[in-house]
């Protein structure tokens, strides 16, 4: 039997703000996290050639945006009111995505990912991982 005088135990419940709080730093930790993710992929080092990492910065710009377009139609799909709207807007994700995954990795510029032999830009088979870009994105 419990006495109302007896104290309650286990954790206390937080407070919606301070929970809030919380969320938001997390995922403030986790988008600070990805950010040098893909600052430490993107293989910039101070002896490279001044046009080599021009090139790598015009990837992973082109990444970047193409992520967001992704996004931006992920988001639009679910907002959209129209079945017809949804199914467009999701095959405008599907394309982003798509280019996105045909798009060098970070590291590589334009002209060393052509020049690579066909074997050594072979992706592995069945579904790729999520790109840091669209984890940037999301986060």
């Amino acid at each position: 039997m419990k006495h109302s005088d007896e104290k309650k135990r286990g954790r206390r419940k937080l407070p919606a703000l301070e929970k809030a709080i919380r969320h938001a730093l997390a995922a403030r930790r986790r988008y600070l996290e990805l950010v040098e993710q893909r600052k430490a992929m993107l293989a910039i080092k101070p002896g490279d050639a001044p046009e080599d990492v021009l090139d790598k910065k015009m990837v992973a710009e082109k990444r970047l945006e193409t992520a967001r377009l992704a996004e931006k139609r992920r988001l639009l799909a679910r907002t959209a009111k129209d079945d017809h709207e949804v199914i467009r807007v999701q095959e405008e994700e599907k394309a982003y995505r798509t280019e996105l995954n045909c798009l060098p990795p970070l590291g590589y510029g334009y002209k060393e990912w052509l020049s690579l032999s066909p074997d050594e830009v072979k992706r592995p088979v069945g579904k790729q991982p999520m790109a840091i870009e669209l984890q940037l994105c999301r986060a």
